[in-house]
């Protein structure tokens, strides 16, 4: 699960720099459109769970955040909790 968390870390990062997505609110518009989600409720979800609030800017170099962000987004697409050793894992595969 580590790799799987890893690329989506990369692909965030990604989202970041080259489409300049950088509040979870855009992010997730991106990630899970309307077209295929309730893109609001997971926008909620995960601002919730990561305790920032969707339209503030986030910096893609904080381990911190961005920790609490995919462990938000994995929690919403698996319906259950993160396993955090391997969300942390991800990271420092980077």
């Amino acid at each position: 699960m580590a790799y799987g968390y890893r690329a989506i870390f990369k692909i965030l990062s990604n989202y970041y720099r080259n489409y300049k997505l950088d509040t979870i609110r855009k992010i997730i518009g991106r990630w899970a459109p309307e077209n295929e989600n309730n893109t609001n409720a997971y926008i909620k979800a995960v601002s919730d769970y990561a305790g920032i609030p969707a339209d503030d800017p986030i910096n893609i170099n904080d381990r911190e955040q961005m920790i609490r962000i995919v462990a938000g987004m994995s929690k919403v697409e698996n319906g259950r909790e993160a396993d955090m050793s391997d969300v942390i894992t991800g990271w420092s595969l980077l």
